[in-house]
């Protein structure tokens, strides 16, 4: 009867004690899946991926509706633009102030790429991007690769480490 009390209590302790680290490891895993669902995601530049160049707005655009929309918000890769003095996007999808078709943009070779996180990439269908750099009026945009518009600029082959 000592024998089976003794027993008895070593399983107890023992599942006591691995209860514990199946409670450990499940709060483990619930924290490392909202890291990856949530986190994770990256905007990096990279300098001088082609030789700069120039296009009037009308020439890269497919239509003359091009807007800017500000870069506002607190998400991290709008903070890294900001960083970066960019001001806004530019876009036929933008929602404020209007771009004239005879504006200049001022390509400068430099890209940054967009990196979703894991949930944007899963559950949101986002896709890795570039955007390229542009001065306009002395102000820093960018412009994102996912229009068609934009296979007129030059493409960094070979030349960026992305």
């Amino acid at each position: 009867m000592r024998f089976v009390a003794s027993v008895g209590h070593t399983l107890s302790q023992a599942l006591y004690t691995t209860g514990n680290n199946v409670v450990s490891n499940i709060k483990l895993l619930i924290l490392s899946s909202i890291c990856l669902l949530f986190g994770c995601g990256d905007i990096q530049i990279e300098k001088n991926c082609f030789e700069p160049v120039q296009f009037k707005v009308g020439e890269l655009f497919s239509n003359d509706n091009v807007r800017v929309t500000p870069v506002w918000g607190n998400n991290s890769n709008q903070e890294y633009l900001k960083e970066h003095g960019v001001v806004g996007y530019l876009s036929i999808n933008g929602s404020y102030e209007r771009v004239l078709p005879n504006n200049t943009l001022n390509f400068t070779g430099n890209l940054y790429k967009v990196v979703p996180s894991a949930a944007e990439r899963y559950i949101g269908s986002s896709s890795e991007y570039i955007m390229f750099e542009a001065t306009l009026n002395d102000f820093k945009y960018v412009i994102p690769d996912l229009e068609p518009q934009n296979l007129k600029l030059p493409y960094p082959v070979g030349r960026c480490n992305f």
